[in-house]
């Protein structure tokens, strides 16, 4: 079980919360009428309104074929400019439902090209919500931006050796269209922090 307030400094320099935002970002480029997209995000930042601000580079996969497909784009906190793009900005607002097994982002605003006289607001289609699993393993009790830092209460089951695991445990249908297994992730981590300490 954990309590984290989480300050700028931290969102802007933990590569878990980097991780994690990719693949949120990545849940709403596809909610876009614009499959063919891929993003590198750059930063984690907290806005003033109480919502959460990504900003990053938005790629048509055709223009990354030369440097090894979709998936040079994915995770990079740079991309050469030479392969084109385009600078984006994302804010949403955080919760979470379901006994705290989903998390959303609310009402989220997408920006191409930011701060430039090319600025153009993307809507994002709302019948496709922008929500994620945790999987079984963790519930987020509670999730919000106040006192300029994130609240993040959890309780996730973490496991210090990888399990033994037979068969595939068959388990209920996701709560969520995306899915992340936090309780695996933190996991993982610990397990690479005893490596390191040992």
């Amino acid at each position: 079980h954990a309590d984290v307030h989480l300050t700028p400094q931290d969102l802007a320099c933990s590569p878990l919360i980097k991780h994690l935002t990719q693949l949120l970002v990545n849940r709403v480029v596809t909610a876009l009428p614009a499959p063919d997209m891929a993003v590198a995000v750059r930063r984690v930042k907290l806005a003033k309104n109480g919502r959460i601000a990504v900003d990053g580079r938005a790629f048509h996969t055709a223009l990354l074929a030369g440097a090894g497909g979709a998936a040079a784009a994915i995770g990079l906190p740079s991309v050469p400019d030479e392969l084109g793009g385009v600078n984006f900005a994302i804010t949403a607002g955080v919760g979470v439902r379901d006994a705290g097994r989903v998390v959303c982002l609310k009402s989220p605003e997408v920006v191409l090209n930011p701060w430039t006289l090319l600025e153009a607001s993307v809507p994002v289609p709302t019948q496709r919500p922008l929500e994620v699993d945790v999987g079984e393993g963790a519930r987020v009790e509670r999730l919000e931006v106040r006192d300029k830092a994130l609240h993040v209460c959890l309780a996730a089951r973490i496991l210090p050796v990888r399990p033994f695991i037979v068969a595939p445990v068959a388990g209920a249908a996701p709560r969520a269209a995306f899915s992340y297994d936090l309780a695996a992730a933190l996991s993982r981590v610990l397990r690479s922090w005893k490596m390191v300490r040992n």
